[in-house]
């Protein structure tokens, strides 16, 4: 043991480092008093730059940790810690004052007051996601009133609905937002007023049902959105998305399943105007037709996820000219769900199409979907990973069983 001991202390730094960065930071901890050589490597910022701590029970042991290396603490992440409580988070806080990231998921027992605390002893956060924590609109204040320099901000509360003030405090200091993530909010709406931004690239307001146009209006000027989901934004109308279709070419990521006012006004000039778009959901927009098919197949050539379930009014018409052999966007992932006018032709266009890209597919409650489809599959689609046909009825299973021996890593749901 003590040849290992002075073997190790006559290591370089940059060797013991290397070493010591396959343990656990706790075990890095507790070998530090070793000899001198480890005690030293034991301090190095790459080390302890970037820690993730989940589903933790027992912190008292984990604090010394941050006692000793607080300091150099750049990247936290905190995981479903379930027993985590406001006085071990304002401790950890305390001893981070370089903490640039922080993301906080699962801690029901997180109130305002530590979040407070972390905002005030870390004024250098950039970086802030909080999910699933007993956090209220006292929160929104207190970062919009410490972290004015924050660009990424993604907060889902466990239970608490915002206040449309304390949102409004938060979108006119964080000037510097570029990604901005509220989900499930549906009292609130982004007033143009109070949106001074200007560089926000990806944009979240997943199921904020009271959102309007004239906030998402405000946003798309800017000609900066390179991801936007308004899923569940039931309010949102043709006049948004037409904005944005005018003033953000760039546009990469698009959700905007069931906004059912949406038509073909709207859904076409973001096909048509969006070349770099790669995903597109439309999931239950009932009034978007092959109009709509026909302007992505004309340009939308990067397109890899095309998720059109529940829009009853597209065909094989404009879903065979999307997916042509020659010149179609290379698309992984499709979901043709709960679309009564497709038929095998569509199912035929996409594999022969795609079959050197496509991974999933779901055609499940498309009842038009007949054992041709199945065939064809068999036949050219060897690199799909994915199947579903759910309650396809003119499917029979003996010849998903075939495909299934055929393909034996294929996840299939039948």
């Amino acid at each position: 043991l003590v040849f290992l001991v002075d073997m190790l202390d006559k290591l370089p730094g940059e060797i013991l480092t290397k070493i010591l960065r396959y343990l656990k930071r706790r075990q890095v901890s507790l070998i530090s008093s070793v000899c001198k050589s480890i005690y030293h490597a034991s301090f190095h910022p790459s080390l302890w730059s970037h820690l993730i701590f989940s589903k933790r029970t027992d912190w008292t042991k984990f604090l010394t940790l941050f006692e000793k290396h607080g300091e150099q603490v750049r990247v936290l992440h905190l995981g479903d810690c379930k027993t985590l409580t406001d006085p071990v988070l304002m401790s950890i806080a305390s001893q981070c004052p370089n903490l640039k990231t922080f993301n906080l998921f699962g801690s029901p027992m997180i109130t305002d007051i530590s979040i407070a605390h972390l905002v005030k002893s870390c004024p250098k956060i950039e970086k802030l996601q909080l999910q699933y924590c007993n956090i209220t609109s006292q929160s929104l204040f207190e970062i919009a009133e410490n972290l004015p320099k924050l660009s990424l901000i993604y907060l889902v509360p466990l239970l608490t609905k915002f206040s449309q003030e304390a949102f409004n405090q938060l979108t006119s200091r964080c000037v510097s937002l570029q990604k901005l993530t509220v989900k499930k909010q549906e009292q609130i709406n982004l007033d143009p007023s109070q949106i001074l931004f200007h560089n926000l690239k990806e944009l979240t307001l997943l199921g904020c049902s009271q959102m309007t146009d004239d906030g998402i209006i405000s946003i798309a000027s800017a000609h900066s959105l390179e991801f936007l989901d308004l899923s569940k934004c039931s309010l949102i109308t043709d006049k948004s998305i037409i904005c944005v279709a005018n003033n953000c070419p760039n546009l990469q990521i698009l959700d905007l399943s069931e906004v059912p006012k949406l038509t073909d006004n709207s859904i076409s000039l973001i096909t048509s105007n969006c070349h770099h778009l790669k995903i597109l959901n439309i999931q239950a927009c009932l009034k978007v037709t092959d109009v709509s098919m026909l302007a992505l197949a004309k340009n939308c050539k990067k397109l890899e996820r095309l998720i059109i379930s529940g829009c009853g009014r597209i065909s094989d018409v404009g879903l065979m000219e999307v997916f042509k052999e020659e010149g179609g966007p290379p698309l992984e992932e499709v979901d043709l769900s709960c679309l009564p006018l497709i038929t095998d032709r569509s199912v035929a266009s996409l594999i022969l199409g795609c079959k050197s890209t496509l991974l999933s597919l779901r055609l499940s409650q498309s009842r038009g979907i007949t054992d041709v489809s199945v065939h064809t599959i068999r036949e050219h689609g060897k690199k799909i990973r994915s199947l579903n046909v759910y309650q396809c009825p003119s499917i029979t299973l003996t010849l998903l069983r075939d495909l299934k021996n055929t393909l034996p890593s294929l996840l299939l749901r039948c």
